[in-house]
């Protein structure tokens, strides 16, 4: 290179940077003024600082060893800062990127815990629901950065509780659903960073709801399986995992949208293996599968997208021990696995792909307490 000037910039006082005027030479420091926040996330006059701001998040306070991010301080929220493409944390409560554990108990109260890896940070009793409604999804169904809880009562209406931490920011009837329908799966279908909602019929026939908060923005007919195939679940992007109660084949639809993308099929399992979870177990941003056999053997299925990259046992758990729930309990980027006891007591697996990294008991929360953990994985 040969010599010459390279161009000057103003020396800007931090948090403010150097922005263009829109006109002059750009290699000359008076084309540019002193302005933005490099620590706001607030879009300025001057520029939209998200992606720089999405750098600069910290742990939050008192959890310096759990990768707990604290996205609240610079008013950012996780899915403005989407470090994985599969989210982990799908019941993320107070927005702080860990997953959080909704309750209920033999009187229909409601409770939170805010879970920060090896600490409870909050418990909560939100309030009493009537027995005749269910939990059937959370997510973060407004696309505000924190889950929400998706009802149905028994006579087949539809509510839904828009969440800011343990507070019901509205509670919402969004309609009513015949009986025969049931909530089957949740996740994102449409890629707009808000969960939706899978039906299906007691004929085979799929059908989403896309969702804008607690208002149905569309509805979308997906098409219809035979009655020996059942969703086993799905992931965070809305893609439908299936099991054959028949034969034991186990399936993915690979979902754009309401169209079917793409269908795989990974073969058989024997039906005395049962999918319990699915989460991002390794980190990679694919879902991966949890299994369960009823001798209380557990293994994981690491996926690339649609292939099978490893098949592990990871080892026998006493039948006493239920999987509740998988979140990413620690803030990781790398689901967990929530158990329970019949006794009551409450412990999780951090995990790293097919290594249980480390086991940590919460504590114990009585008999009348239980997960609610349906289509929140």
């Amino acid at each position: 290179m040969g010599e010459g000037t390279v161009g000057t910039r103003p020396v800007c006082p931090y948090p403010t940077t150097a922005v263009y005027n829109g006109t002059g030479p750009t290699n000359v420091a008076t084309s540019y003024h002193c302005g933005g926040n490099l620590y706001s996330a607030t879009p300025s006059p001057d520029t939209n600082n998200v992606a720089t701001a999405c750098k600069l998040v910290a742990t939050a306070f008192g959890s310096p060893n759990s990768n707990v991010m604290n996205y609240q301080e610079l008013g950012l929220t996780p899915t403005q800062c989407p470090a994985w493409p599969f989210q982990v944390a799908t019941h993320d409560y107070n927005a702080d990127g860990a997953s959080d554990v909704l309750w209920r108990d033999n009187s229909n109260n409601i409770g939170m815990w805010f879970v920060g890896g090896k600490k409870i940070l909050k418990s909560a009793v939100i309030g009493a629901v009537p027995a005749s409604w269910s939990v059937v999804g959370q997510r973060d169904f407004s696309g505000n950065g924190y889950a929400d809880v998706l009802w149905r009562d028994s006579s087949g209406n539809v509510g839904m509780w828009l969440m800011n931490g343990t507070t019901v920011v509205s509670s919402t009837i969004i309609g009513n659903v015949p009986t025969t329908w049931s909530v089957v799966g949740t996740g994102d279908y449409n890629n707009d960073g808000v969960a939706d909602i899978l039906w299906e019929d007691g004929s085979g026939n799929l059908t989403i709801w896309f969702m804008n908060g607690a208002t149905i923005s569309q509805t979308a007919y997906v098409g219809n399986v035979p009655l020996n195939w059942s969703v086993a679940g799905t992931d965070s992007r809305g893609d439908i995992f299936w099991r054959n109660t028949t034969t034991g084949d186990v399936a993915m639809w690979v979902m754009n949208g309401a169209t079917v993308a793409q269908s795989v099929d990974f073969g058989v399992v024997p039906l005395t293996w049962t999918i319990a979870g699915i989460g991002d177990f390794a980190g990679t941003g694919s879902a991966d599968l949890l299994w369960r056999d009823n001798l209380g053997n557990v293994g994981i299925w690491l996926l690339n997208g649609t292939k099978i990259l490893q098949a592990t046992v990871l080892g026998n758990v006493p039948l006493n021990w239920t999987i509740a729930a998988t979140g990413d309990y620690a803030g990781t980027g790398k689901s967990g696995i929530l158990w329970i006891d019949t006794v009551g007591d409450v412990g999780v697996w951090f995990m790293n792909g097919t290594t249980v990294l480390s086991t940590l008991t919460y504590g114990n929360v009585g008999t009348t307490w239980s997960v609610q953990a349906l289509n929140a994985d």
